[in-house]
């Protein structure tokens, strides 16, 4: 995190934070915010934070919160679609045809959850088929962001402060919206 103070109540932060949510998937975001300093001080300064910019999430198919729990249950090369509505897929059996990227009809035939993974992008996955070798790839998403919310900067010396953080990223991609709360606490130095 890099901020630059434009005066004495405002700030402009550029910020990355990795997020490691669990096994075989992370998430990265790269935002710019303003910092609006409330009530300035001597020792602590609250402030709101308000901006935008990126967030990567990626997920490796192959580990077995995702597609690798799939086994010897369905053949290779068959294919499944996401269902609107469902946190999983619907297995394509016998003839059925389908071209489009998401089912929006009621489901009846076999399906495979993925419990794990968001309905945010689980939906954004698109049609897929069981690899002949059985190794899934890793998919990665990038989309816009909002931020929002707020901390306070404690100064613990002259030049170093402590500024514990909440904020609230609101991803878009798809034509709908993921909502993300980061909790961070930062140790920053003056020059």
């Amino acid at each position: 995190m890099l901020t630059f103070d434009a005066s004495d109540r405002i700030t402009v932060e550029a910020r990355s934070v990795f997020l490691q949510r669990g096994s075989g998937a992370h998430g990265l975001e790269l935002t710019g915010t303003a910092l609006l300093t409330i009530a300035p001080s001597l020792r602590a300064a609250p402030y709101l934070a308000v901006g935008g910019g990126l967030y990567r999430a990626s997920f490796a198919l192959g580990d077995t919160r995702f597609l690798g729990g799939m086994g010897s249950d369905f053949a290779t090369g068959t294919r499944f679609v996401p269902v609107r509505g469902m946190s999983g897929f619907g297995m394509m059996t016998g003839g059925m045809m389908f071209n489009g990227s998401i089912w929006t009809d009621p489901w009846t035939g076999p399906t495979f959850t993925t419990s794990q993974m968001p309905m945010f992008y689980a939906n954004r996955l698109g049609q897929m088929t069981i690899p002949s070798d059985g190794r899934w790839m890793m998919r990665s998403f990038t989309d816009p962001a909002l931020t929002f919310g707020g901390g306070i900067r404690i100064n613990v010396t002259n030049r170093v402060y402590l500024s514990p953080d909440v904020r609230a990223l609101v991803v878009f991609g798809g034509g709908d919206r993921m909502v993300l709360t980061t909790m961070v606490v930062g140790l920053g130095y003056r020059f």
